[in-house]
């Protein structure tokens, strides 16, 4: 028996398995109060500009050379935010499996979707554990939007060590993180640092990272640090013009996530 065994019951586990999963609950509980619809309440649940952001995730992708012919994971999909982007690229071999710990969000994937004429080449999957539910050396993309930014290290670490079983030999991911050398990014840890650790676990956290520490976590699971796009280094190309921050960017503009981007492959 492991030192965290004496303490935590069989049906804890199970209930720790939805922890993430329960906080968006009550988040998206939290806007519908606000008076938001049910559709806008989940899309504002994973954060704002869901248009906007959703084309810009779709053009980092593009970025990686996705062709629309891959099988691409969406880990932490959300409402659809980037699915309903990917519709009208999806080519008849390709393949879509979005994943969520939260089923509300799920369901307004499907949706979203489904009023973007999306087919069954789009699935999608609860998640309560960190298991990328798909066979060994079956993905060519996995992506992670917004994802590590959530979670404690251990469980991206066990993410990654799934995404070393199922990537393919010529496979890659891209996983967006807030980091500490960023301004704005700062500002959210100190607001994190402010709170006392109740307050701060019983919503959804914004984890800040040290520059280095998921490159070193990705180099423990056995993955290659392809490249480390810093969040404000412009280096997605914009494919139709967006409105973001009160200002018109053009198509062909070179914009960047907010985010970092850590961009991985399977070790050789």
């Amino acid at each position: 028996m492991g030192f965290l065994d004496r303490f935590l019951k069989p049906e804890e586990e199970k209930e720790l398995g939805d922890f993430y999963g329960n906080l968006y609950d009550g988040l998206i509980e939290f806007h519908e109060n606000e008076g938001l619809s049910a559709e806008e309440a989940r899309k504002q649940a994973i954060g704002g500009d869901y248009e906007t952001i959703g084309c810009i995730e779709r053009d980092a992708i593009l970025a990686l050379g996705y062709s629309g012919r891959e099988m691409i994971v969406d880990l932490g999909c959300g409402s659809g935010r980037l699915a309903r982007k990917l519709v009208p690229l999806l080519k008849e071999e390709g393949r879509y499996l979005g994943l969520d710990v939260n089923q509300t969000l799920i369901h307004e994937a499907r949706e979203q979707v489904a009023k973007a004429g999306g087919g069954e080449a789009f699935q999608f999957k609860k998640i309560t554990d960190p298991v990328i539910p798909v066979e060994e050396k079956s993905i060519d993309l996995l992506v992670a939007f917004s994802v590590v930014t959530h979670i404690d290290l251990e469980d991206t670490f066990n993410y990654f060590k799934e995404l070393k079983r199922v990537l393919k030999p010529d496979g890659q991911a891209l996983i967006s993180y807030l980091s500490t050398e960023i301004e704005g990014h700062w500002k959210l840890f100190l607001q994190e640092a402010g709170m006392n650790a109740g307050a701060r676990n019983s919503r959804v956290r914004n984890h800040v990272m040290v520059p280095g520490t998921l490159n070193r976590l990705a180099e423990k699971a056995g993955l290659q640090v392809v490249s480390d796009h810093a969040a404000d280094h412009s280096w997605i190309t914009l494919t139709e013009a967006v409105e973001l921050d009160g200002k018109k960017r053009e198509a062909g503009e070179k914009i960047h996530l907010g985010q970092s981007c850590l961009i991985l492959r399977s070790k050789s």
